[in-house]
């Protein structure tokens, strides 16, 4: 009789068999997406990743006396001060390494392995911290995880400043599984992830892994038309490369079907939200705004995005006294459809806040993810301002008297009856 597991896609089958000898593989495992499970009475909100073809389960929770995990930080996964991030394999699976590649600065050297687990956290009482080795250096990028033969263990950021964090792109896992009698084939599922034509890779490689089989696997699409497969499989598994055919907007999926000698013996699902964009995220066609807002803090990266500097933006709305924003639009008289851009202290922040700025075109880099709650572009690293006609009308009367927006040299200035007024309402002679 013959049973299929759903998250193993594993398949047994009766037959005196030899044991067969453990296995190591190592996978990277892309966070470009997870899931996020809300509080619920005294569990707070969590987040999960799956990976090593569903073989670990990486999870982001709050830890005792600090903020609550926010559903952002799927996309753009990082550990605050008291977050805690759980590794643990499936049963039958041992984690030999784990690598966490950082992003940008953010190394996280204040978390720590083998400290205290918060009581009002979802781990289980009875789970404690396992010592690991932590390895950091001055311009790594890479934070390395010694372990050997574990299940699950706990990293925790025990920093005393609440903003120290840990952003985190991608995970390597070592693992080895255990020597078994039973004969099995092993898949995982297979996401492309929010994908751009033209930026995104449209390959996907991932493991099949057999055991105590006495054929080759086979593998079929079971619609075949908008991905197609590549690689050969032997009795003992192997890589198989998913390729992304369609270009066209929206969702797509297909049913990958696992054979021995006809046989149906397991199914993955491969998966991909399709976007097509205006621009291609470099300086020299970056996104524009419509792009950034289609993409819905779902792409994340560092990426050109181009677009009109409204003015400074506080609580969602323009506000030219703060500085720390600005909203960034298509074109300049478009205040519904913007984005909002973090500007850190420094130059960026000197050379674009709402002041200075409002009415300019520009060219920005930075990371593409939620900026207060909205779609947004945070941690700008560059700059540039795009050419302006030196006066340009935008928008003509209201219904009750006649208002022109002008930009002159690059500044913007309204005029209402023939009074021009400066961006921030003064009287401009």
């Amino acid at each position: 009789m013959r049973k299929i597991y759903s998250i193993f896609a594993a398949v047994l089958f009766a037959g005196s068999m030899m044991a067969a000898e453990a296995q190591h593989f190592t996978q990277t495992i892309t966070l470009n997406s997870g899931t996020f499970t809300a509080a619920s009475e005294d569990v707070p909100a969590f987040i999960t990743w799956k990976g090593g073809n569903d073989k670990l389960t990486i999870k982001q929770l709050k830890g005792k006396g600090t903020s609550d995990v926010n559903k952002s930080y799927i996309g753009a996964p990082r550990a605050y001060r008291g977050h805690i991030l759980s590794f643990e394999a499936e049963a039958g699976y041992t984690i030999d390494t784990v690598i966490i590649t950082c992003n940008n600065n953010y190394f996280g050297n204040s978390m720590a392995a083998g400290t205290t687990i918060g009581a009002d956290t979802i781990v289980p009482a009875n789970k404690t911290a396992i010592d690991a080795r932590l390895n950091y250096s001055s311009g790594a990028k890479d934070t390395l995880i010694n372990k050997t033969g574990v299940s699950m263990f706990f990293l925790q950021n025990i920093a005393s400043a609440s903003n120290t964090q840990l952003r985190f792109t991608a995970v390597e896992v070592r693992y080895t599984k255990a020597a078994t009698l039973e004969p099995s084939i092993t898949v995982g599922n297979v996401s492309f992830g929010t994908f751009v034509p033209g930026v995104s890779n449209n390959t996907k490689e991932f493991d099949v892994i057999g055991e105590n089989l006495s054929s080759a696997i086979t593998a079929n699409l079971t619609n075949g038309t908008d991905f197609s497969l590549s690689g050969d499989l032997t009795a003992a598994g192997g890589k198989l490369t998913v390729t992304l055919n369609s270009t066209t907007d929206g969702d797509h999926s297909d049913n990958i079907q696992f054979k021995v000698d006809g046989t149906l013996y397991a199914e993955s699902t491969v998966t991909a939200h399709i976007v097509n964009t205006t621009g291609l995220g470099t300086k020299e066609n970056p996104f524009t705004v419509p792009d950034v807002k289609s993409l819905n803090n779902t792409f994340p990266g560092n990426y050109w995005v181009e677009g009109y500097i409204l003015g400074g933006i506080k609580e969602h709305q323009i506000n030219n006294s703060d500085s720390t924003a600005i909203a960034l639009a298509a074109t300049i008289d478009s205040p519904i459809d913007t984005i909002e851009v973090q500007l850190p202290k420094g130059d960026i922040r000197n050379a674009l806040n709402g002041n200075t700025s409002a009415g300019k075109k520009i060219k920005i880099k930075g990371s593409l993810e939620s900026y207060n709650s909205v779609v947004g572009l945070k941690t700008p690293t560059d700059y540039e301002f795009i050419a302006n006609p030196s006066t340009a009308i935008f928008n003509a009367e209201t219904t009750e008297q006649k208002t022109l927006k002008i930009v002159e040299n690059g500044q913007l200035f309204i005029i209402k009856n023939g009074v021009k007024y400066n961006a921030q309402g003064t009287i401009v002679k």
